[in-house]
């Protein structure tokens, strides 16, 4: 078998870490995953022929090819392979978790970051057992800091991720209903993303914390190291909520800084930003400039005007917490405001529950239309709102549908993808 050292030496002639043999590019490593439905043994040669210096793989049957290094199990030596690589780096790691933002922190992270420092920052949402070890691996000797993304949807998940990532600042966004399912309830969800805080603590790096929550600070007692924000005198960084309309605005040290994110929910995403930012030495100017530079264009609060109605486009995923922080957003709005609702996923026990919730909450807001679509919310127990089965129906539906001079916020879990109801509306791909 060959030792991680060889593996390494030979990762450190390559430029890239693939494990998709159709998008290779330059000098690439390619490992040969096993999947649910393919497995990547049979595309080691087609790799070697399309531009990967060396390959990684686990089928004994490869033995004896040039460049290709046979292990017994590929995935493992993929994460091992990213430890060994983090244990050479000097520079800064943020690692950060959480129910909802993480992706909207990591980027404001890195535009905050990116004014001053060459930065390094997880590619979209490369945020689990091998996305992270493969963000590990792309992070190169000019880079100056780097911030990695870690998501879960079971407990030691994010246990285990640490010890690919081995952060030396950890963050976590929020405790929210996300992946009730699999973490089996709320108190697991709290247990599984505190696990960052364990890593932290057992090995002596320090947390970032939002001082306004309650459940932060607790989890968080005993890390020797803290750096704590929020609203409150009391935080290291005081930072309040100026508006929240169109974008969000804060003021932090006399300053307003402009955001070009929508919803109030965002205001903790942009003040830990700010705070690291501070943290690590960023001017006032400096760090406005890189909060005013992320503009989101991931379908993750994503603020459209169309000339005819201004779409929030928030469909990229959706949970219990993150799906009342935008219908609460949304009736802070003027005018017709209207929710086009996806159904949320890996709830349990809790789903009926959840989806009722939103269809109340939607009323109590004073919502002005409201259209719910799905399985899930068909089963709530909600007269007053349009009703469709699926997203294709959807699809039909809005077809002949006025979104004149309103406010149209579109939002689901993944799965369902209510993006494609984005042209219908008005917004050209």
């Amino acid at each position: 078998m060959n030792s991680i050292e060889e593996i390494y030496s030979a990762y450190l002639q390559c430029d890239s870490v693939s494990f998709d043999s159709r998008k290779l590019s330059g000098k690439s490593l390619f490992v040969a995953l096993k999947g649910s439905k393919t497995d990547g043994n049979l595309f080691v040669k087609q790799a070697l022929d399309s531009g990967a210096l060396f390959a990684i793989a686990d089928d004994p049957s490869l033995q004896g090819i040039e460049r290709v290094f046979v292990v017994a199990d590929a995935l493992a030596t993929l994460q091992d392979l990213a430890r060994h690589h983090r244990r050479q780096l000097s520079i800064p790691v943020i690692g950060l978790t959480g129910s909802n933002g993480k992706t909207t922190s990591k980027e404001l992270f890195r535009s905050v970051f990116a004014t001053r420092f060459s930065t390094y920052a997880t590619r979209g949402n490369y945020n689990n057992h091998i996305g992270v070890p493969v963000s590990v691996l792309e992070i190169r000797p000019d880079h100056q800091i780097a911030v990695i993304e870690m998501g879960a949807n079971h407990q030691r998940e994010i246990e285990f991720l640490c010890t690919i990532s081995m952060p030396d600042y950890v963050y976590i966004t929020n405790y929210g209903l996300a992946h009730l399912e699999g973490f089996g309830g709320v108190e697991g969800i709290i247990k599984g993303k505190s696990e960052i805080y364990d890593y932290a603590r057992q090995h002596g790096k320090t947390a970032l914390v939002n001082i306004d929550d309650a459940k932060q600070v607790e989890k968080s007692a005993g890390i020797s190291r803290i750096i704590t924000f929020g609203t409150s005198d009391m935080a290291d960084y005081q930072i309040t909520l100026n508006a929240t309309k169109p974008f969000v605005s804060v003021k932090f040290r006399d300053h307003i800084i402009e955001s070009r994110l929508s919803g109030r929910y965002n205001f903790s995403n942009i003040a830990a930003a700010i705070a690291l930012g501070a943290h690590f030495g960023l001017s006032i100017d400096e760090i406005a400039k890189g909060i005013a530079a992320y503009t989101p264009d991931n379908n993750r609060s994503q603020l459209v005007d169309t000339g005819k109605a201004r779409i929030i486009c928030d469909a990229y995923n959706a949970n219990p917490s993150s799906m009342e922080g935008a219908v609460s957003n949304l009736a802070e709005f003027d005018g017709v405001r209207v929710a086009i609702l996806g159904d949320m996923y890996e709830l349990g026990d809790y789903t009926d529950e959840a989806h009722q919730y939103i269809a109340e909450l939607c009323e109590k807001l004073a919502i002005d239309e409201v259209y719910l679509i799905g399985e899930n919310f068909g089963r709530t127990k909600s007269n007053k709102w349009k009703k469709l089965p699926n997203t294709e129906e959807a699809i039909e539906f809005f077809k002949s549908y006025d979104p004149t001079n309103k406010t149209i916020l579109v939002k689901a879990s993944r799965s369902m993808a209510l993006e494609q109801l984005y042209p219908v509306l008005g917004i050209l791909a």
